[in-house]
């Protein structure tokens, strides 16, 4: 019987005819005079492998600034853990930006900072029933 395909079989894996395995190639990749392509795609992978790893070490080493050493940083963490919004940010910065406080995360922390903040607001601006009733939410989401 007649091989329909003999230069495209792999006859590295086994002697036997009946054994090859079919690919779709004329040679096989590690025979003596293909060699050379597979030093070519080592030397290849290499740099690539090198870059690859210098830039996840470059990334992890020089990571950007997080604001966790930060009271902008403190008071982002605490609106997340209390799932503060944006506008009751919004407000929460208003009312330390009214009341003098140094830093809104302030009132985020003491009760009865927060509330002689609210107070301080109320009376210096009119507040809408609408921004009441938001105020009297936010406190108990921090404090409750």
């Amino acid at each position: 019987m007649i091989n329909p395909l003999p230069p495209l079989c792999f006859t590295w894996l086994t002697d036997q005819p009946h054994r090859t395995l079919l690919i779709g190639v004329a040679k096989p990749l590690l025979q003596p005079e293909n060699a050379h392509l597979a030093a070519y795609v080592i030397m290849l992978l290499v740099p690539v492998f090198a870059g690859t790893v210098g830039y996840v070490v470059y990334s992890f080493t020089h990571r950007p600034v997080r604001y966790a050493n930060t009271a902008h940083g403190l008071m982002l963490e605490l609106c997340r853990l209390h799932h503060i919004s944006e506008p009751q940010q919004v407000l929460l910065q208003t009312i330390a930006e009214i009341a003098e406080v140094p830093h809104p995360a302030i009132l985020c922390i003491i009760p009865d900072r927060f509330d002689a903040a609210v107070e301080q607001t109320i009376v210096k601006l009119s507040l809408a029933q609408r921004d009441q009733k938001m105020i009297r939410k936010l406190r108990q989401q921090l404090f409750d």
